[in-house]
């Protein structure tokens, strides 16, 4: 429930930046795992940041990458991809 107030906040904050700012989003879960047990609920957790930024009415850019997806290379690879692009007007959020 916490998560979901916060995030409203958040997405309301992000709505009153600059109308020339971008959000760029990275969300990252990961629910399988070859080595340690699973986890329940990562891979939706994203998904579930995901999609309440997609409501933003800033402009923005959203990735989401779910177990076999979020190698440690296309998460790097992303942050490279919006940390270049993005501006000191712009927000770039990573939640993994």
């Amino acid at each position: 429930m916490s998560l979901f107030f916060l995030s409203l906040f958040t997405i309301f904050s992000f709505n009153s930046l600059d109308k020339e700012s971008k959000l760029y989003v990275v969300s990252v879960g990961i629910s399988d795992y070859a080595t340690i047990p699973d986890l329940k609920y990562g891979d939706s957790d994203a998904e579930m940041v995901a999609s309440l930024f997609q409501h933003s009415k800033m402009p923005h850019e959203i990735v989401l990458l779910k177990n076999n997806e979020a190698t440690k290379n296309s998460i790097i690879i992303q942050l490279i991809n919006f940390f270049s692009r993005a501006d000191e007007n712009d927000v770039v959020l990573f939640y993994f």
